[in-house]
Formats: C-alpha cells, sequence, structure tokens
C-alpha cells in the first residue's frame, strides 16, 4: 500500500520520475489482475495466459510506463466524467501497442490489465488486503485521487492531453 502512495505522487508529475520499483510495483498489481484466459467480448479468439511463465508475459519498463501514464490520464477522465475521452485514451494507447506488430497477444491482454489497474487504484476500487507477520489481517482501500466535481480547467486540461494523445498515435481503422 506504501508503494501505491508513493508511485501515486510520481504519476502526478506526469509520469517522468516513476522509478524503476514503482513500475515493478504496478506491473505486480497488473499481473494479478491478468486472467488465465480471455475472450474478448465481440467474441474474438480467447486469450490463454500461463501464469507460471510470467517472464513470457511481461513487457519491458518502458512500455509499462507508456500504459501507466496512459492509465492515469483515462483515470482523471473517469472521474471528471468524461467517458467519451477515457474511452478513446485506452483505444488510443492500444491502437499504439498493437500497430507495433511485436507484442503477442498475453502482452497486449498485460497492457490492458495494467491499464485497468491503474485506473482503479486512482478512482478508489482497490483494496489490498495483507497478513502480517502477527497473523493479523490488515485491509487498505485506496481513495479517489480526486472528489467532488472537476473544475473546468481541469476538464480542459485533460481533454486537451488526451486530444494531443490521440493526434500523435495511429489513425483509427475506418468504420
Amino acid at each position: 500500500a506504501a508503494s501505491l502512495v508513493l508511485a501515486g505522487g510520481a504519476l502526478a508529475q506526469q509520469n517522468k520520475g516513476l522509478s524503476d520499483e514503482a513500475v515493478k510495483k504496478y506491473m505486480d498489481f497488473g499481473w494479478e489482475l491478468t486472467p488465465n484466459t480471455f475472450t474478448p467480448p465481440d467474441g474474438g479468439k480467447t486469450i490463454t495466459v500461463d501464469k507460471s511463465k510470467r517472464k513470457d508475459v511481461m513487457v519491458p519498463f518502458d512500455v509499462a510506463r507508456d500504459v501507466i501514464q496512459a492509465g492515469w490520464w483515462s483515470a482523471e477522465a473517469q472521474l471528471c466524467g468524461l467517458t467519451e475521452e477515457q474511452t478513446a485514451n485506452f483505444r488510443t494507447m492500444m491502437l499504439r501497442k498493437e500497430a507495433e506488430k511485436k507484442w503477442t497477444d498475453q502482452q497486449l491482454l498485460f497492457m490492458r490489465s495494467l491499464h485497468l489497474y491503474i485506473v482503479m487504484a486512482r478512482s478508489g476500487q482497490v483494496e489490498i488486503t495483507q497478513t502480517g507477520e502477527d497473523g493479523k489481517t490488515v485491509v487498505t482501500r485506496q481513495k479517489p485521487s480526486r472528489s467532488g466535481p472537476c473544475p473546468e480547467a481541469d476538464l480542459k486540461r485533460i481533454r486537451d492531453y488526451i486530444t494531443a494523445y490521440q493526434n500523435a498515435g495511429p489513425a483509427a481503422p475506418a468504420a
């Protein structure tokens, strides 16, 4: 839980100074969320992840940092009620990773899970349960990174960032 607080502060600085240790912690939590099997809602092919072969599914730290940053902005959009921007940000990130054509289906699924973890953590949907050496269980619930209505300046900053992120990425496939 302490690492979440430290890493969360680093994310607030736009991901520039996110330490490898913080990235690793986020990757650990993202790994925990990665399912053994996943079938996309559109009925596409089922992806199977062998959880005993984590190193085959992990991505480099710089890629994880990119995913964490995208998750941070998606969470900001979610917390401010910017559903379309949140969705666009996630889709842009995934389109970029898919367009690189160097990631396995399992790695892309991990990236989805890492992104989801960041959104959940920043929006207060994560609860961590730890059992100490004394046998006592401690439950820590992450608080949302913001509460109440978002000021117009924040809405603009989030929209502007996500728009720039979209414009810098690959074009969405034609409908």
